[in-house]
């Protein structure tokens, strides 16, 4: 009965310490899709990209977790140019209000 209890406890833990630990992400050139896959994979959120949607992105963080992740994924889309609409899915789309021909 003891070991049981143990196996709980240890379960529990690796369950919910795993939700807690923060993210790194290092890309390279790599198409934008594949960073909105990495958020949509973390967050467990649904995302429906524009019909051409294939800029590419050099991106390095080592200090994400569940509390800066949406911020971060939204700070990120905006400074490509996109807005992201909330809802369930997310909706990314061109945002005309944001110049980035400087």
């Amino acid at each position: 009965m003891k070991s049981l209890a143990n196996k709980i406890i240890i379960s529990f833990t690796l369950l919910f310490s795993s939700l807690s630990l923060s993210q790194t992400i290092e890309m390279s050139n790599a198409p934008i899709a594949d960073f909105v896959n990495w958020y949509a994979q973390l967050s467990g959120k649904g995302v429906i990209l524009p019909a051409k949607f294939d800029d590419r992105i050099t991106i390095y963080n080592s200090d994400i977790d569940a509390s800066n992740l949406d911020s971060f994924f939204l700070s990120v889309m905006a400074s490509r140019g996109y807005e992201v609409i909330s809802g369930n899915p997310l909706i990314i789309k061109p945002n005309p209000s944001i110049d980035l021909s400087n």
